[in-house]
């Protein structure tokens, strides 16, 4: 009818995925760890990428198997068609492990009642998909989840000898990687010890793959890639690297967020912008809004931050509100309505680093503080939108998630 909206609708606040940078972060990686094996870890979304494009693109790239932290996130996968390895990071009880097994997902197990779970779970599987996969937690210094260095030998070799189970790996978590090195090494000298006393704890012909390096730990410590990493916020073009560290591979960060400007008005001198009045101009100036807010991520504290709008760098003023915000810039500034504004990406806007410092914050969280109402739109080799920053019909959120 007249007047309705293009369907589906365009919005102009959307986040580009460069699903090349993507492929060629995960080749970059997996050179540089090699002979270990790259895990790509997808969990919360891809950290606000999208799971699916990110984890097929990871995986032509160089990737040879997933990491998650909940079971909905394998089981999304899977149900989109990809066959590669995944593992659920975090714990899983009974139930979840009977799905997770069907479906061929490695589990993780990190004490004796896990253990008992997970034989529970594969005497209750079809016989096509036994037997189930698991995965040995073990707590080296992280404190979450995992059993004792000293309880890894008698899990383990409970877990090898059952018909019903496979060991497939050994793992733990690197908590200091990214921040101090003399920690990494602590852990990973208790790890090499568990190690050698699962090792010969185990059945004859059980070698379980072994894993403890996440981004920081494949890049910054050789000695932690062993048969696997599991890398995250590296592929998404962030390597979070301790003092002293070797440079990484050349990465490049895959996600911009981007708008348009949706109004613009001249304003004299004391003009009150946002709510509270908390920033007044100081002079004659030009105020150009943009529709993105906190709802979308877009953080309230992010007043002050400077964002690419029109081709200038101006600060956000006044408070963020939960749909949109306002940027300042001179009298004589040529902004128009349309006009487009960068508010993360490298180079031309500020990066997800450059909005963690300003926030106080890390880039995953900035990431993944991306709301689900930002549409994700996908270019490069394999993307469905071509054009996207430019607000063309390949835009549209069709080419979305």
């Amino acid at each position: 009818m007249s007047g309705a909206l293009p369907s589906p609708p365009i919005r102009a606040t959307r986040a580009v995925v460069d699903l090349d940078a993507v492929r060629d972060n995960a080749r970059a990686l997996a050179r540089a760890v090699a002979p270990a094996r790259l895990w790509a870890v997808v969990k919360a979304d891809a950290y606000g990428h999208g799971a699916v494009r990110v984890a097929q693109a990871a995986l032509e790239g160089g990737a040879d198997a997933l990491c998650v932290a909940l079971p909905q996130e394998a089981l999304a996968l899977r149900a989109a068609g990809v066959g590669a390895g995944i593992l659920v990071l975090g714990p899983t009880r009974e139930a979840e492990m009977v799905v997770l097994g069907e479906a061929g997902v490695w589990v993780t197990v990190a004490d004796a009642a896990a253990a008992g779970e997970a034989r529970s779970a594969a005497r209750r599987l079809p016989q096509a998909a036994r037997p189930l996969a698991v995965h040995l937690k073990v707590d080296t210094g992280m404190g979450r989840i995992g059993c004792r260095p000293e309880e890894a030998p008698r899990l383990a070799r409970a877990l090898a000898e059952d018909a019903h189970l496979h060991l497939a790996g050994v793992f733990t978590h690197l908590a200091c990687a990214d921040e101090d090195p003399a920690f990494t090494r602590w852990q990973l000298e208790r790890f090499a010890r568990a190690r050698a006393e699962v090792t010969a704890a185990l059945p004859q012909g059980v070698r379980p793959l072994w894993h403890a390096a996440n981004s920081a730990g494949a890049l910054a410590e050789p000695r932690s890639r062993l048969d696997a990493v599991r890398v995250g916020i590296a592929l998404y073009g962030y390597p979070a690297l301790p003092p002293g560290a070797p440079p990484p591979p050349p990465l490049r960060p895959p996600l911009s967020l981007l708008s348009r400007v949706s109004f613009v008005k001249r304003v004299p001198p004391g003009t009150p912008v946002s709510y509270g009045a908390t920033h007044r101009t100081a002079g004659e100036r030009m105020l150009a809004t943009i529709p993105a807010g906190y709802a979308d991520g877009v953080r309230r504290a992010l007043t002050g931050l400077e964002v690419a709008v029109a081709g200038r760098r101006v600060p956000v003023v006044g408070r963020v509100t939960m749909d949109q915000l306002v940027v300042e810039g001179p009298a004589d500034w040529e902004v128009k309505v349309g006009d487009r504004a960068v508010l993360l990406a490298g180079g031309e806007g500020p990066d997800a680093a450059a909005w963690a410092r300003h926030l106080g914050t890390i880039p995953y969280e900035v990431l993944t503080g991306l709301s689900a109402r930002v549409p994700r739109l996908y270019v490069g080799r394999g993307g469905a939108a071509t054009g996207a920053e430019e607000g063309s019909a390949g835009s549209r959120d069709g080419a979305a998630r």
